[in-house]
C-alpha cells in the first residue's frame, strides 16, 4: 500500500472513529437527558383581548394536568413525561384553541397556550349560556373573565357540534348573521344584541337609539344589511336617531317604519 492510500485509509478511519464517537456522545446525553427530571413547569398564556381577558388560568392549567396523569409531572423523570398526551389534553379544554408543549436545556417544561376568542354569546329562551369564537366552537361561561361580545338571545336551538353542517338550523343562521355583523365596522359598532322571537323572525337591536330592527329570516341577509346602511347613511341623519321605534327590512326594495 503506497503513502497515499495509507493516508486516505487512516483518514477514513479517522472520520469513522469521530463519527462513532459523536454518535454515542449524542446516544449518551439523550440517555442523561431522559433520565433527568422535570425542574420546573412555564406556563404562558396568550390572552384573547389584554392582559385580564383570561378564560382559564395557569392553577387551571396545573389542575386540569393533575386531574389527567396518574403521576406528578413537576419533579417526575423526563422518560416518563408523555409531551403530545399533555398538548391532546390540554386542547380538548373548550378555552384552550392551541397548546404548545416542549422541554428545553434546563430540564424546564414550557407550555404555551392560545385561547379561543369568543365572537358572540348566547342566551337563549332554555336559560343556556355559553360563547361561539369565530370557527363556532362551543365556549362555556367563565368564573376569571366576561367577554364583551354581542349577544344573540331568544328561540335559538341548542348548539350541536356539526351545526354548521345542517342545511338549516336556527343556531346557524344565528351564527352566520353575526359573522357578518362582525365583520362590517359599521354594523360591529353598531349592533349590540341579535334575538330571535318565537316565530322565528330575527330582530337587530342597536346600541344607540331606541328602535329596533325587524330583519325577518336570513334569506338575503347581505342584501338587507346594505339597505339597512344606506338607510342609516341618507335617512337617520335628517330623521334623527328616535324618531322611529319599528324599522322593518323584511321585504325587498322596501324599508318600513313605525313611530
Amino acid at each position: 500500500m503506497n503513502k497515499k492510500a495509507l493516508f486516505n485509509r487512516l483518514k477514513q478511519l479517522g472520520w469513522m472513529s469521530f463519527s462513532l464517537i459523536l454518535v454515542l456522545s449524542v446516544t449518551s446525553a439523550v440517555q442523561r437527558k431522559k433520565g433527568s427530571s422535570c425542574e420546573d413547569i412555564s406556563i404562558k398564556i396568550k390572552t384573547a383581548e389584554n392582559k385580564d381577558s383570561t378564560f382559564i388560568t395557569q392553577r387551571d392549567i396545573m389542575d386540569l394536568l393533575s386531574s389527567s396523569f396518574e403521576e406528578e409531572i413537576l419533579g417526575n423523570r423526563l422518560d416518563r413525561i408523555d409531551i403530545g398526551r399533555m398538548e391532546r389534553v390540554l386542547e380538548r379544554n373548550p378555552f384552550i384553541k392551541e397548546a404548545d408543549v416542549f422541554i428545553d436545556n434546563k430540564n424546564i417544561i414550557h407550555i404555551e397556550i392560545i385561547q379561543r376568542k369568543p365572537m358572540m354569546r348566547i342566551m337563549d329562551g332554555d336559560g343556556r349560556n355559553y360563547y361561539l369564537d369565530a370557527e363556532g366552537n362551543f365556549m362555556p361561561l367563565s368564573i376569571h373573565y366576561t367577554a364583551r361580545v354581542p349577544v344573540a338571545t331568544g328561540f335559538i336551538p341548542a348548539h350541536i357540534p356539526d351545526f354548521l353542517e345542517r342545511k338549516q338550523y336556527g343556531l346557524k343562521d344565528v351564527f352566520e348573521l353575526m359573522t357578518l355583523l362582525s365583520n362590517d365596522s359599521f354594523y360591529k359598532a353598531m349592533i349590540e344584541q341579535v334575538h330571535v322571537s318565537q316565530n322565528g323572525d330575527i330582530i337587530l337591536i342597536p346600541k344607540i337609539g331606541g328602535q329596533q330592527i325587524l330583519f325577518g329570516n336570513y334569506k338575503k341577509a347581505e342584501e338587507k344589511l346594505e339597505r339597512l346602511k344606506i338607510f342609516y347613511d341618507q335617512a337617520l341623519p335628517h330623521e334623527g336617531w328616535d324618531k322611529y321605534r319599528l324599522i322593518d327590512i323584511r321585504f325587498s326594495n322596501q324599508i318600513v317604519c313605525r313611530r
